[in-house]
């Protein structure tokens, strides 16, 4: 033990492991951070878009928010190049689509891609050429399930714009010839849908 309360325990080549009397918990303690301050950056000014103050206007005792056209319009066309892409059925997850993004959607240019609350994803291209290339080059489906592709425009809305329900086709090899009427078919097809529903029947 040195004379200043030092304790040296060995000695391996030139790294020496060493501890102060009465102060290794404490020490311990100390270089653990909470697990919380992993994600202490994650809402930090400096990642954040800087706005601007703009004086309100007051109409009719009410405040009104006027929007510059110009302003709009420069947003508007950084997303011409952008197609909305939703996955029917089982959501594929961010990572899944991006490999397959980056698989099959970069011939021309490497797309940014997005995911969007609202379950569908935003693929914004570097022009317009390379979108259209992957809009009108067919049907893609990801683990057998299909990908509906739209341009994006302002006035988007998931809601509207993707099906709620999806049509289905339904094969009945051995239904006998007597049982293809209208009436016949319609009952079988009650069976295995709702009213609103959409359903295709082969014999």
């Amino acid at each position: 033990m040195e004379s200043n309360g030092t304790v040296v325990t060995k000695q391996y080549g030139n790294i020496i492991a060493e501890e102060s009397m009465g102060t290794r918990g404490e020490e311990v303690n100390k270089d653990k951070e909470p697990w919380v301050n992993m994600f202490k950056n994650n809402r930090a000014a400096n990642n954040s878009m800087q706005l601007n103050y703009f004086p309100p206007q007051i109409v009719n005792g009410e405040t009104m928010v006027q929007l510059e056209g110009k302003e709009v319009q420069d947003e508007e066309a950084k997303w011409k190049c952008a197609l909305i892409a939703y996955v029917v059925g089982e959501f594929p997850g961010y990572n899944v689509m991006n490999r397959y993004i980056m698989m099959n959607w970069t011939k021309a240019g490497k797309p940014t891609f997005y995911l969007h609350e609202e379950g569908y994803f935003i693929v914004k291209f570097q022009n317009l050429d390379d979108m259209n290339e992957i809009l009108f080059s067919g049907l893609y489906t990801i683990n057998n399930r299909p990908i509906i592709l739209k341009q994006w425009c302002s006035d988007f809305d998931f809601g509207k714009e993707f099906l709620a329900e999806i049509p289905l086709w339904v094969n009945f090899p051995k239904l006998p010839l007597n049982c293809w009427g209208v009436g016949s078919l319609s009952r079988i097809a009650s069976v295995l849908q709702s009213k609103q529903g959409s359903l295709m029947l082969e014999c």
